[in-house]
């Protein structure tokens, strides 16, 4: 990797003064510069040295994508730019220059050191999948998580890291072959066979209970040349939105966190404010013939209203139109929804198949009990059920509840515990992957269930 990190120490000042060149050239259809422009390429090419290195821009590695590394990217261009901007003002030389060549030089330098990256992430995972610079790792560890980290890494060829051995105490494990991949002997042995092996690095794998024996390997393989990776014990949980960061120089695991803060939670407001906002003033006119239909078809209120649970358990009250008789729980009591109810209406039969009966959830979407796309909301007294009975039910409570979601167009009605364990895995898939892109996709497929009658409420 040493080789790519040069590769892009040369490359880049390469790169950044081509396009300082071609971008005059886009101003002013010639390729003679003139002596300031030239010196002003030159400091700029001379600045990329200095501030990329400073900067650690080089520390990106090509096979951990591109996001880890565009941050200092892009810090790195932006300061370069802004020590050019005050360089031109201190000499009192900025109105030599052309503001639209700074731009657009600004703007194309930084999208062809982008280009470079991907090429470079491109043709090393093309040679890793090939076989080429794979780094030879061993596991201590054999165990349910060791095994995980072998299984993922053998479905990632791209990543260019071989699993060559394991080490455990284990008796039982002495010269198995688990996921494909031998036990070569204890923990205490892994430092005596590292140069035998050819062992690159040493990925730690150990059950947190064994925090000591951790701490013993890792002193005896400090004084090596060799890196240590150790892989918390917490995979084993249904994480929620977890990520890792600094504090005050301590790594820290976030177990569970909001999924919507900072600008995800910000557009999934827009998105639902919006939503609501349009589609009420679109089919108000609808709502007023559908309460008629409703108040001419049976006796009782228009709108069904009914507590729910919402985000963070908060109980809020849920507008339907109404669809079943107005009697219908005063002798049966809350039940799980059924297809064909022998209580729905006349009207609420139609309401139920064209979905329209969810409108007035929209009016629950403004005032922010609810969001356009989550996880359905539940009654207190199933959750109360399904919380005993279901692990991880209330990963489902981290976000607001939804008029549509992923279970909902994914999975059929809910009607016992077996059925709601199963749409549990679909509400926290949609928990830890949310997206503006996974949004579209059900938004789309709530389409395809209203025209085509498939899917749950």
């Amino acid at each position: 990797m040493n080789a790519f990190a040069a590769g892009l120490k040369l490359l880049d000042p390469f790169v950044i003064a081509f396009t300082g060149l071609f971008s005059y050239y886009l101003r002013f259809d010639d390729l003679e510069l003139p002596a300031n422009y030239r010196t002003a390429i030159l400091v700029v090419f001379a600045l990329t040295i200095v501030v990329f290195v400073t900067m650690d821009v080089y520390r990106w590695r090509p096979d951990e994508g591109l996001r880890r590394g565009l941050t200092r990217l892009v810090a790195g261009w932006c300061g370069i730019m802004v020590a050019l901007v005050l360089l031109l003002y201190a000499t009192k030389t900025g109105s030599e220059f052309s503001r639209q060549w700074l731009g657009v030089w600004a703007g194309l330098a930084f999208l062809s050191l982008i280009f470079v990256r991907i090429i470079a992430i491109y043709v090393l995972r093309a040679l890793h999948r090939r076989g080429y610079f794979a780094r030879r790792i061993a596991i201590a560890g054999a165990g349910r998580l060791g095994q995980e980290i072998a299984r993922r890494l053998a479905r990632a060829p791209e990543l260019g890291v071989r699993v060559v051995a394991f080490f455990d105490d284990a008796p039982e494990l002495a010269g198995a072959t688990p996921q494909g991949v031998p036990v070569r002997g204890t923990v205490d042995e892994l430092r005596l066979r590292l140069r035998d092996d050819r062992i690159e690095q040493v990925w730690i794998a150990l059950p947190l209970r064994a925090s000591d024996r951790v701490t013993r390997l890792l002193h005896d393989l400090v004084l090596l040349n060799v890196k240590v990776r150790f892989v918390p014990d917490i995979f084993g949980f249904q994480l929620l939105n977890h990520s890792f960061t600094e504090i005050c120089g301590l790594p820290v695991v976030n177990i569970s966190e909001s999924p919507f803060s900072g600008l995800k939670g910000a557009l999934k407001w827009i998105e639902d404010k919006l939503l609501a906002l349009i589609i009420l003033a679109f089919t108000w006119p609808l709502m007023i013939l559908i309460a008629l239909a409703i108040k001419i078809d049976s006796r009782g209120p228009v709108l069904f209203r009914q507590e729910r649970v919402g985000q963070n358990g908060r109980i809020f009250v849920l507008n339907k139109f109404r669809s079943m008789r107005a009697d219908a729980e005063d002798t049966s009591g809350p039940v799980w929804a059924i297809l064909d109810d022998p209580r729905i209406t006349r009207v609420g039969k139609w309401l139920r198949r064209t979905r329209l009966d969810e409108l007035p959830q929209f009016l629950n979407v403004l005032v922010g009990d609810m969001s356009f796309i989550g996880p359905r909301p539940e009654r207190p007294e199933f959750v109360r059920l399904l919380q005993r009975q279901l692990p991880f039910y209330v990963g489902r409570h981290s976000l607001k509840p939804g008029i549509t979601g992923w279970a909902q167009v994914r999975h059929q009605y809910a009607a016992s515990v077996e059925d709601s364990l199963e749409k549990l895995q679909y509400d926290l898939y949609y928990v830890k992957n949310l997206s503006p892109l996974l949004d579209l996709l059900i938004l789309l497929s709530s389409v395809q269930v209203i025209l085509f009658g498939r899917g749950a409420r």
